[in-house]
């Protein structure tokens, strides 16, 4: 029976998934495909690093717009900068324990943000800090800046 299971992770994931949900939901341990789904579940919790990360680097970006270019702090820019720190908000409330490392996170994902706006901004990289001048508490408040 494992082999079988193993051969339709690899043919159709879906009906795998929806396999291996039934199997535990009635308690049929020998029959978990144990290696695909240790895999599958350390994924999950990547996945939420990387889709913090990405908002984090959106948040960057558009700090480092209204910091650099205030003409950009418009309607269209709250907006982006809402949506992304309310994405950012959902993915936390979803796995906390992830909020212990977003100080890591925004020094790592801060490099390409700068770069970014640097890109988009038309402007020389030295226009931006090296390390981010933003604290976690300014990139987190929903109200900043007013």
């Amino acid at each position: 029976m494992q082999s079988t299971t193993a051969a339709l992770y690899e043919e159709d994931f879906f009906l795998w998934t929806q396999q291996q949900a039934q199997h535990l939901r009635q308690g049929a341990l020998q029959r978990i495909d144990a290696m695909n789904l240790a895999e599958e579940i350390e994924s999950m919790g990547k996945r939420d690093r990387r889709l913090i990360s990405h908002q984090l680097a959106t948040i960057l970006l558009h700090l480092l717009e209204g910091q650099h270019l205030p003409d950009w702090q418009g309607k269209t820019w709250r907006c982006a900068l809402h949506d992304a720190r309310q994405e950012l908000g959902w993915i936390l409330t979803d796995s906390p324990s992830l909020c212990h490392q977003l100080t890591a996170l925004v020094d790592a994902t801060y490099p390409g943000a700068r770069r970014r706006a640097a890109d988009e901004m038309g402007l020389p990289l030295a226009t931006f800090p090296a390390h981010c001048p933003f604290m976690l508490e300014q990139i987190l408040d929903e109200e900043w800046p007013a």
